[in-house]
Parts: C-alpha cells; structure tokens; sequence
C-alpha cells in the first residue's frame, strides 16, 4: 500500500512542477509530501517523527496562508495528531481504516432508502443468509437423469 501511495504522490509532484504553479505552492505540496512519506515508511515513522509532525504543521498553518482560512476543515486540522497517532500505533499502512472504507460499498449496495440504514443492512444480510440455505437445500435436492454434454451448462 506505501508504494502505491508513493507512485500517486510522485505523479503528483511531476503534474506540479515548479514551473506551472508558484514555487510556494509547490514547495507547500511538497512538505506534505515528505510528511506522509514518513509516516507511511515502517522504518522512518519513529526515526523522523518529529520532523514529520514540524513538516504537517507547516503545511496546515500554510493552508491558511496560501488559500485562506476557509480550506481548514476538521480533516485538515486533524493531519496534527497523525504523526502522535504514527508513533503510538506504527506506520499509516499498519492502522489505515482504508480497507474498511472500502467495504462501504458492500454496505451502500445493501441500502433501499436512506433512512434507518443499520436496520435495513441486518435485514438484507439476514435474506442473504436464509437464501443460501435454500441454496444448498436446492443442491442436496437435485438429481441428474442423464448427461448433459450439449447446449448451455446450469452452474450451481
């Protein structure tokens, strides 16, 4: 997972090179960056800790700076504690809820409306799971009389 977020940040970096936005901006970019650089490296994260934590809080107050106030948000301000929770917990990859977030479209999908959603995702999983128990009733009940070797094949 570090290496891919590693590609996606260099592509980055090589989409704003210093020429086609403010070296400030860019340099801004960059101390991010190196920031979660570190702190997705297992054998960085304690190492440069203190020097990841300096670096996100430059890129937070300079969030302010170079775009206005208004772009500091919660998730923003939250980039503060990720070097703390880096030295506590190990490296991001370790305690990323990445993966988690990603098995949110398996609950959407199970959504009819938006209201009650727990209710409605323990009731599909509930129908998920009495359907394959008539599945495999279906399985046990069914009987070949004879070979079946042309024309479409029923997978079961």
């Amino acid at each position: 997972m570090y290496l891919s977020n590693l590609k996606t940040l260099n592509a980055i970096c090589i989409l704003l090179k210093p020429n086609s936005i403010r070296l400030e901006v860019f340099n801004h970019f960059l101390c991010f960056h190196v920031a979660i650089s570190i702190l997705a490296n297992s054998q960085l994260c304690l190492k440069f800790n203190d020097y990841a934590n300096n670096l996100l809080g430059y890129f937070v107050e300079g969030l302010k700076y170079l775009y206005g106030e208004q772009y500091v948000s919660y998730n923003i301000h939250g980039l503060l504690n990720l070097a703390s929770d880096a030295h506590h917990f190990g490296h991001l990859d370790s305690f990323s809820a990445f993966p988690f977030e990603n098995f949110m479209q398996i609950f959407k999908r199970l959504l009819r409306k938006g209201d009650k959603p727990l209710e409605q995702i323990i009731k599909r999983l509930a129908e998920l799971k009495q359907l394959q128990k008539v599945l495999i009733h279906l399985k046990q009940d069914l009987i070949c009389k004879y070979i079946h070797g042309e024309g479409p094949i029923l997978v079961l």
